[in-house]
């Protein structure tokens, strides 16, 4: 039975209730709220909190609401959460998600204990969305979804905390909702069930915004401002088809991602799409000033929405793609889609390569350069967003799997395109962009949830790091068989697996990387004559690791198997040499001594 039970407090995804405190659910809740600092049992969307309190934002809790209570048991279902306000309603939506927000509350002989209940539990299978857009204010939009809800939780998803909701349904009746700081919670009984919901949202007219901005000229919601309901960017079960019919004034011309129609009539456009695949969320774009028009570049199509001043222009275009797409094809085959759009974003407070949203890459007011390698640090800015058709993922190491690709397909493109001393530039200032950010330096892989620049750097490097340790073939291999699977969305195991016979040395080599801090710190040792190789921080397995050895004008390479603390290294012909270790620098080891 739904129920809206408010009570004084927050609330913790792991909470027990100790011998000796009070057996009334409202009662715990308020008493745990009242111990809710820093060490209390009850904290609200305590990531959120932090980043607030690391940026001198604003944080605003509220008290836990209990959804529905089980007569009998008395077990609960409550909601609690809080939000940040960075100026941005799509930003505090994604900071807030960082966070469970649903937890169920039960008794036990002792008290109660809490666990989180988690949103992506349950799946969407298919959007149906109309959408009006009107540049002075919004959208207005319904979604009837197709959905799959897995037990007696109900169904919750994420929405901008900005949307007025006007009608939900389930299954064509009107039904019980809670929505509070962009997580709506409905009544669902388990099943596959159609859940229809009608909102109004109001977006942001700040000019440079990055997630959202609407002008009346221009405008742009990145497909992380949650303009339509989702399970989350990383989650699985939010990948969905996307049937979509846009309508917006005649004059504006509107971009969805993916192939689609446009229509004029009465003085009203319309833009449809249905996404020729599954896929977690879109990035909605609009311009008065377009002229949308289709070039080829070699098997690819690229759909240009821009002014006809954009720049670059449409032969240049056509021709990066070209270079990105035959330097990637010809180790890694061709991906699932051959179709690109590039889009003009003028509310884009500079000039960029900014983001890419399924196929379709997002610019500034103009693009911009395709390659840099004039100044540090030496990068592809749009062979990155070209680099995203071979690769998508969902789970915990998504953006190892694709921001972490897409930076190592930048030094493959680079190789190709500008030559190898390029490339091997381009590789070492990666690591020197690594020890400038120790934060980064020290974050595992699998601790990137806000995809920062760890899966950029340090990811890339563990890439083509294991391009080292398989060899180029049997890396290039699996690379192709995992992009076969691309349009899939797959997780880290389906990425294990594509190297086949090489999965568990794939597996066993990345491990570390996946979930140590830092990266390896080595030094040699000299003990009667003999040399030793120590790891002097977290031990990593470094197969075939060069050591080059230098005396008397003469060099020579060893390869050793560095395993755990101490490895012995052959002094081959060699009785006092000199030692430089992994000279060619294939593996991201910032400490050589």
């Amino acid at each position: 039975m739904f129920l809206a039970i408010l009570v004084a407090g927050v609330g913790h995804p792991a909470l027990a209730q100790t011998a000796g405190a009070p057996t009334d659910l409202a009662t715990w809740l308020e008493a745990a709220a009242s111990e809710s600092g820093p060490a209390g049992p009850l904290q609200v969307s305590p990531t959120a909190a932090a980043i607030a309190r690391d940026n001198g934002l604003t944080f605003i809790s509220e008290p836990p609401l209990v959804l529905s209570q089980d007569a009998g048991t008395g077990s609960a279902l409550v909601l609690a959460n809080g939000r940040v306000e960075v100026g941005n309603s799509g930003d505090d939506t994604s900071i807030t998600h960082l966070d469970p927000s649903i937890f169920r509350v039960t008794r036990t002989d002792t008290g109660w204990t809490s666990e989180p209940v988690p949103m992506g539990r349950n799946r969407i299978h298919r959007h149906e969305m109309t959408v009006a857009l009107d540049p002075a204010r919004g959208l207005s939009v319904q979604d009837t979804m197709t959905v799959e809800v897995v037990d007696d939780d109900g169904f919750a998803f994420g929405l901008n905390r900005a949307a007025t909701i006007r009608a939900l349904q389930i299954d064509g009746t009107d039904t019980d909702w809670v929505f509070r700081n962009g997580l709506l919670w409905v009544d669902a009984p388990p099943g596959r069930r159609g859940v229809s919901v009608t909102y109004d949202l109001v977006v942001e007219r700040d000019a440079g915004a990055n997630s959202g901005v609407f002008q009346d000229d221009h405008g742009h919601l990145r497909n992380q401002y949650w303009w339509h309901p989702s399970l989350g960017l990383t989650n699985a079960g939010s990948r969905a088809v996307f049937d979509v019919t846009l309508t917006s004034p005649e004059a504006v011309h509107v971009a969805l991602d993916f192939d689609q129609t446009s229509a004029v009539a009465d003085g009203r456009r319309t833009t449809r799409i249905i996404s020729p695949t599954p896929t977690g969320a879109l990035s909605l774009a609009y311009d008065t000033a377009w002229v949308p028009r289709r070039v080829t570049a070699g098997a690819f199509t690229l759909d240009v929405f821009a002014a006809p001043d954009f720049a670059p222009n449409d032969a240049e275009l056509a021709e990066a793609l070209s270079n990105a797409t035959s330097a990637l094809s010809a180790r890694f085959g061709v991906p699932p889609s051959q179709r690109m759009a590039v889009v003009q974003n003028r509310g884009r407070d500079r000039d960029a390569w900014a983001f890419l949203s399924n196929p379709a890459i997002h610019a500034g007011p103009n693009g911009a350069p395709f390659v840099s390698i004039a100044d540090f640090p030496y990068h592809a800015p749009f062979a990155h967003e070209v680099a995203h058709l071979w690769t998508s993922a969902s789970g915990d190491l998504q953006y190892l799997l694709t921001e972490g690709w897409a930076t190592y397909a930048e030094g493959v493109v680079l190789e190709a395109t500008e030559g190898p001393d390029v490339a091997a530039a381009f590789w070492e200032h990666r690591a020197q962009l690594l020890a400038l950010e120790p934060d980064v330096l020290d974050t595992p892989l699998d601790q990137d949830a806000m995809n920062t620049l760890v899966s950029y750097h340090k990811g890339a490097w563990v890439f083509r790091m294991l391009e080292t340790v398989l060899g180029q073939d049997a890396f290039d291999a699996g690379m192709r068989r995992f992009a076969e699977t691309a349009l899939a969305s797959p997780a880290y195991e389906d990425f294990l697996t594509a190297f086949g016979d090489q999965a568990e040395v794939a597996r066993r080599f990345l491990s570390p990387w996946i979930s140590q801090s830092g990266v390896p710190s080595l030094d040699i040792v000299r003990e009667n004559g003999r040399l030793f190789l120590i790891q002097t921080g977290p031990t990593y397995w470094l197969p075939g690791l060069e050591v080059e050895l230098r005396e008397g004008g003469r060099s020579e390479r060893v390869r050793i198997d560095v395993e755990g603390s101490r490895t012995e290294v052959p002094t081959g012909s060699t009785s006092n040499p000199t030692v430089r270790i992994d000279p060619d620098n294939r593996f991201l080891i910032l400490d050589r001594d």
